[in-house]
């Protein structure tokens, strides 16, 4: 039996984003159980389901761009699937395109992110700060180590806009990975404790810096 692997690009917005990860990925599989879709489970003793989200989303943050794979064992309408699944996806979470799967999610490099951010800094402090290395504590599979996460960021811009903070980042996806929130803890730690950041999710790039197109 030819393997076939599909992918979703879909969107986790307002109170969807309250969702975790492991829920979110019930979420999907009772919506692919009602869909009826013809899914590939592992063997064994205890089976279950081909699922993976590419780059889980730390919880409370939005995303236009989330990437899921799940494995099938025979051909699906593939035109249809977003309109189906999103009759059965609860509000927040909505299904845009579904495509074979081409290229490994491996191959995702960075995740660019916008933000808004109520702080008393003003744009000039904000960039200042990042343009020598920042350090602070970072949890990893070790513990927690204290690293300069401007290695981790491509690039950082922050502009004023009738009196909030908004601005763009683009920041490691993978090896190492990158929470945004760490670019907030920054600012905290370095210029303004009361500081509040909101991350949107808005493109995936690859190891070259392109769009990640690839579904």
């Amino acid at each position: 039996m030819d393997k076939i692997n599909i992918r979703l690009a879909f969107s986790k917005k307002g109170r969807a984003i309250y969702i975790s990860h492991l829920d979110l990925m019930r979420v999907f599989q009772r919506a692919f159980y009602r869909a009826q879709l013809p899914l590939r489970y592992t063997e064994g003793f205890n089976p279950h389901a081909y699922l993976s989200v590419a780059l889980p989303l730390p919880l409370g943050m939005e995303s236009l761009c989330e990437r899921l794979d799940f494995g099938v064992k025979e051909p699906v309408n593939l035109p249809g699937l977003p309109d189906e699944l999103n009759r059965l996806l609860p509000e927040g979470i909505e299904v845009s395109s579904a495509e074979i799967a081409m290229r490994p999610c491996s191959e995702i490099g960075f995740v660019e992110v916008s933000f808004g951010a109520e702080t008393a800094c003003k744009t000039e402090r904000l960039n200042e700060l990042f343009a020598s290395p920042v350090f602070i504590d970072k949890r990893t599979k070790k513990g927690v180590s204290r690293v300069d996460i401007t290695t981790m960021i491509k690039s950082l811009d922050f502009r004023e806009k009738d009196g909030l903070i908004l601005g763009k980042a683009l920041i490691s996806a993978q090896n190492p990975t990158l929470n945004p929130e760490y670019i907030e803890n920054a600012v905290r730690e370095y210029a303004d404790p009361e500081a509040e950041f909101r991350f949107t999710r808005i493109a995936l790039l690859d190891t070259e810096g392109n769009p990640f197109d690839g579904m």
